[in-house]
């Protein structure tokens, strides 16, 4: 019970030490550059690290609707209407209309992947990957991987250029600083995975989206038991999954915000209550997160207390108030500060 209250609050000091994730950012006097309409709200937080102060960033999904069933209202029309560019993930149907509907410029999966985003296979398609040139590619939750992310920005960024080029300088240096935190967050991950043992740790997934989250943070997926939207595996593969869960070679079900608002999260909730095993909930679609590293961070934290054995009782990240997260905030860069100076007092002395 102490371990896990250990790590809980560790990563409470970790996610506030990045205090502009979870605190609104202060925006610069006078009009932005740019109106940026993004269709999810992960998108939206890699566009900020972008946009910065000269960008005016809206998200066009509502909050807690499925995004695969979702159909575009009026209200979503006129946002993309009023904006000068859309950010889109490629992946849905209503992407589509609106884009044709609005006529409107927009950037979507096709430019990621020219700078370089790579889409997962299904899970369970690994082979076919091998053995064809086309396989049944992961197009939900792509843009939760880092490497993706950073091809996001910077096509976002390329494209804010060519739409207002006085501020190219500006939108370079702030890809540029987002690279570095990119590379900073995977360090973290990297120490964070040896601790505790991240690649000989087997889990389930609730829906594919769940597979970026794995495949950034090194985790071995097992079977998932969705394999799209209403797309439920098959007897067999369910029966291997709830042996797997059974005879204790599951070490945890990831689910997410998506699984959430299907009938999986359900039974991924029913499976981890009959089995015993610790299931999680990651944030892929919806999140009041203002930016990737911090979406991130907070989904590393959720795996990392489900793998330790689960959170203490009563304990809920999400419902940390805002002035616990200030004064963690504060302990951890002091604590920062005093570990730079020992270093170079060390230093020093030697």
């Amino acid at each position: 019970m102490q371990k896990n209250s250990v790590i809980a609050y560790t990563i409470i000091a970790f996610l506030a030490l990045s205090i502009v994730s979870v605190i609104p950012p202060c925006t610069a006097q006078g009009t932005p550059a740019l109106n940026i309409a993004t269709s999810i709200q992960p998108l939206a937080g890699i566009v900020r690290e972008v946009g910065g102060d000269q960008a005016d960033i809206s998200v066009l999904l509502p909050e807690g609707v499925e995004p695969h069933a979702f159909s575009l209202t009026q209200a979503v029309i006129d946002a993309a209407n009023a904006a000068d560019m859309l950010v889109l993930t490629g992946h849905f149907v209503w992407e589509e209309e609106l884009a044709n509907q609005t006529s409107k410029p927009y950037i979507t999966l096709e430019d990621y992947e020219t700078l370089g985003a790579e889409l997962l296979p299904l899970p369970g398609h690994e082979q076919q990957m091998l053995r064809l040139p086309s396989y049944d590619e992961n197009l939900h939750g792509y843009w939760l991987l880092p490497k993706n992310a950073i091809a996001i920005a910077n096509a976002t960024r390329i494209f804010c250029s060519s739409l207002n080029s006085t501020y190219s300088a500006y939108w370079q240096a702030r890809f540029d600083e987002f690279v570095s935190k990119v590379s900073e967050f995977e360090e973290f991950v990297s120490t964070q995975s040896l601790i505790q043992e991240f690649a000989g740790k087997h889990i389930i997934i609730t829906f594919p989206a769940e597979a970026y989250v794995a495949e950034t943070f090194g985790l071995d997926i097992r079977g998932l038991l969705m394999e799209g939207e209403n797309i439920f595996i098959s007897g067999p593969e369910l029966v291997a999954v709830e042996t797997a869960l059974r005879n204790g070679s599951i070490n945890l079900i990831l689910a997410s915000d998506v699984a959430r608002l299907q009938t999986a999260g359900e039974f991924a909730q029913q499976l981890s209550t009959d089995s015993g095993v610790p299931i999680v909930w990651v944030q892929t679609v919806f999140s009041d997160l203002s930016d990737y590293i911090g979406i991130m961070s907070f989904n590393l934290g959720v795996v990392s207390t489900g793998l330790a054995g689960g959170l203490p009782p009563g304990f809920n990240l999400l419902a940390i108030s805002m002035p616990i997260i200030i004064v963690a905030a504060v302990i951890g860069a002091i604590a920062v500060i005093e570990l730079v100076l020992l270093l170079r007092f060390t230093r020093a002395r030697d």
